[in-house]
């Protein structure tokens, strides 16, 4: 999942009081935010800290998956999820063969009738 910029420095800043018990973390995390306030970029890294400690990784994603306006968590859109099969399919007009495309933008030809036309289907 993609975060946005704003995203990740909210949730690093309201995560960093957390790491009173962790100076180092702490002391790296004010620089990553300092960094990013100045228009560094530095999200990747920010993430990368957040995760190296599994309870501030769980703590990031809690943040990080819900929208702080409104208090609700995001959710996938609705509906099957599985990639669909664009490939066009075709049949010879002569055999009623069915022809897979070998790429898109381009009509198979039907081994049997080879001169004949071929009809999306």
């Amino acid at each position: 999942m993609t975060y946005t910029r704003e995203q990740i420095l909210h949730t690093a800043k309201l995560l960093q009081p957390q790491l009173a018990k962790l100076p180092d973390l702490n002391l790296e995390l004010q620089t990553l935010i300092s960094q990013a306030e100045k228009g560094q970029p530095v999200e990747d890294d920010i993430l990368s800290l957040l995760a190296s400690n599994d309870r501030l990784r769980e703590e990031a994603l809690k943040l990080l998956s819900t929208d702080e306006k409104n208090g609700t968590k995001s959710a996938s859109l609705p509906g099957n999820s599985a990639p669909i099969d664009c490939t066009p399919s075709y049949k010879c007009v002569e055999c009623d063969q069915a022809l897979e495309s070998p790429q898109v933008g381009i009509k198979p030809k039907c081994p049997d009738h080879p001169k004949a036309q071929v009809k999306a289907i």
